[in-house]
């Protein structure tokens, strides 16, 4: 056994060489492997008993436990031989470098104590009994207060007190440790296991050596006969290499029991992470790996063993499907930052997220790929949270070109209020004088002053326009048909002579044609887009402006103004609806600014874009209505 005894320091006994009789030993080939004559008759609770016999316990209790102390002092007790400076002597490790509390510490690290039997060590302890023909072979490891046997052979035991230990010295050995008597030896002489019903003589063992050279316990062969031949130089041999091979399997069971506890806080770490991990395997790119996020991320329980396919079904979009494709047969990395990934449905909050995510691919020893690595962070909030920076800066905007609109406007009424009033007199007494007149000069004068008339009573009603939205922000709206605002715009501009050349080319939508707008806050809108963009391309004789008006949902137009000319430069983007912005030459800059206030009072939105072709767009929606249930 690995170890059974400890008593007083003094050279064993030699002299008597007993026979060993009519001893049979198991053969390690046997049929039927190792029969019931390789192992002692007795039983495990025999086996107990003797040594509860030998040591004044009471049998059928248990040794383990809260008893072990009990047991060394009953043990201390019935070896009166055993010396005191010798326990001393083990529990400080004697000269090594180790002390008895490192030792322990370094054995309860290889988390080996009270495991189960396990085949591999068991068949380690059958080979060095058939090998030293030994009826009895054991892995023992030296505990606090125990001997604990890793795999036994031929002793019924799993256990024994560490008083009692053999092992306790043998594993202090650097050479093999053998006793050919242990009845001889007066270490051992009245050790309960060699007087008792267990009737041990012979012991040989090897030290299990540790990590720093710390000894763990040994691997013994013991008999109930004598040998004082010992054990053969060959049998030695191969009982240190047996040991060997017992350190080797406790080590790569420590390294295995290590691996899993750090895989198991990698996979701790990347579940908690608040990134999102996956990994995918094979063509049909399998997942083998996601963490919680990836899950939350695509609003599924589990992928695991999925394919891609299936995994991401529930997403409307293929994006992140094509993006894994495309990195598994290309073998280039994908990188995307702002991508949006919508889901079919979802409990909670927004259906549609945004990420920033990479695809990178795993690489075998063959070169080829075997997977690929998809990780990434979930911006919705983030994303969230820009929107609404921008809706904020829009509507700082919008109070500043309203603030702005607003002194300009109050000056215009006030001071051009009555200037215009005094020339709607004046003309309104021509008109009245002029019939007195007569001739086809005559009739032409009285057009004239009828349109001059028309002139300032659109003056007058743009100035209330404007005053009533900066005071209320609110518009008057009518149903207007888009086709008849066009017109009168087209009318206007024909009319004030002021863009020579132009021509304008529509594309109305038949259908759902009626607005609900302000007539003149929209004609307005018109007239200073279409005036931009033929300031924009009027280099030549003819100018042309295309603008077209269609439906983008139930209750919504989308109308364009679009030029041909050189297009809008890229730096002027940002600032191309603010106030004071001149995006002609010799304007005021004001134009745009009041399109986007009259546009955004109206609930809709406007923006301009490069065409892919050649010059700029300008886009607006407006609201569709049946009735006036909406309006202001």
């Amino acid at each position: 056994m690995v170890g059974l005894f400890i008593g007083a320091s003094q050279k064993p006994d030699s002299s008597i060489r007993p026979s060993t009789g009519d001893r049979q030993f198991p053969r390690f080939g046997d049929k039927g492997g190792l029969s019931s004559r390789s192992r002692p008759q007795k039983t495990a609770a025999g086996n107990r008993q003797g040594i509860a016999r030998a040591t004044s316990l009471e049998p059928g209790r248990n040794e383990t436990g809260g008893l072990r102390a009990g047991c060394c002092l009953a043990l201390c007790a019935a070896i009166p031989k055993m010396k005191r400076q010798e326990l001393a002597r083990m529990s400080k490790g004697s000269s090594a470098s180790w002390t008895e509390v490192e030792r322990l510490r370094i054995l309860r690290d290889y988390s080996i104590l009270d495991t189960p039997p396990e085949p591999v060590f068991d068949e380690i302890v059958a080979l060095a009994a058939e090998v030293c023909d030994t009826p009895i072979a054991l892995v023992s490891l030296v505990d606090e207060l125990r001997q604990w046997f890793k795999a036994e052979y031929g002793l019924g035991q799993r256990e024994t007190p560490r008083a009692v230990a053999v092992c306790a010295h043998a594993m202090l050995e650097p050479d093999t440790f053998i006793v050919p008597d242990l009845s001889r030896d007066t270490r051992f002489t009245d050790n309960p296991l060699v007087t008792g019903a267990e009737n041990l003589r012979f012991y040989a063992g090897v030290q299990l050596i540790g990590r720093d050279g710390v000894p763990l316990g040994t691997l013994s062969v013991l008999d109930r006969c004598p040998r004082p031949e010992g054990l053969s130089p060959r049998q030695q041999r191969l009982l240190r290499g047996l040991a060997r091979q017992v350190m080797s399997e406790l080590e790569l069971r420590r390294s295995l029991a290590e691996q899993r506890i750090q895989l198991q806080r990698f996979q701790l770490l990347f579940e908690q992470a608040p990134l999102f991990l996956a990994l995918c395997e094979g063509p049909a790119l399998q997942f083998g790996y996601a963490n919680r996020a990836f899950h939350d991320l695509i609003g599924r329980e589990t992928v695991f063993g999925h394919a891609a396919e299936e995994a991401l079904r529930d997403l409307n979009d293929d994006d992140l499907l094509v993006h894994l494709r495309s990195v598994w047969d290309s073998g280039a990395p994908f990188r995307g930052r702002d991508l949006p990934l919508r889901r079919k449905k979802s409990s909670a909050g927004s259906s549609c997220r945004h990420v920033d995510m990479i695809v990178e691919p795993m690489v075998g020893a063959n070169g080829r790929i075997v997977g690929l690595l998809c990780a990434g962070s979930d911006m919705t909030e983030e994303h969230q949270a820009k929107d609404q920076a921008a809706r904020l800066r829009a509507q700082i905007e919008h109070g500043r070109q309203v603030s702005a609109m607003g002194l300009m406007a109050t000056t215009i009424a006030h001071e051009l209020n009555q200037p215009l009033a005094a020339a709607g007199n004046y003309l309104s007494a021509v008109r009245y004088l002029l019939p007195s007149l007569a001739g086809d000069k005559l009739a032409k004068v009285a057009e004239a002053a009828a349109l001059a008339d028309d002139q300032l009573a659109r003056a007058g009603q743009i100035i209330r326009s404007a005053r009533t939205l900066v005071t209320s922000g609110l518009v008057k709206r009518e149903l207007v048909e888009f086709a008849d605002l066009v017109a009168r715009v087209r009318a206007l501009l024909a009319a004030s002579g002021e863009c020579p050349g132009l021509s304008i080319r529509t594309e109305l939508a038949p259908v759902r044609s009626t607005v609900c707008v302000d007539r003149i806050q929209i004609e307005q809108v018109l007239l200073n887009l279409i005036r931009n963009a033929y300031q924009a391309n009027r280099s030549g004789s003819e100018c042309l402006v295309m603008v077209t008006a269609h439906a983008v949902d139930a209750d919504c137009v989308e109308v364009t103004v679009r030029d041909y000319g050189p297009g809008i430069p890229e730096e002027a983007f940002g600032m191309l609806f603010t106030t004071l912005h001149q995006s002609t030459s010799g304007g005021l800059g004001a134009g745009l600014s009041i399109c986007a206030t009259i546009v955004r009072a109206h609930g809709g939105r406007i923006w301009a874009v490069n065409e892919p072709d050649g010059g700029a767009s300008f886009h607006f929606t407006l609201a569709q209505a049946d009735d006036l249930s909406d309006a202001a």
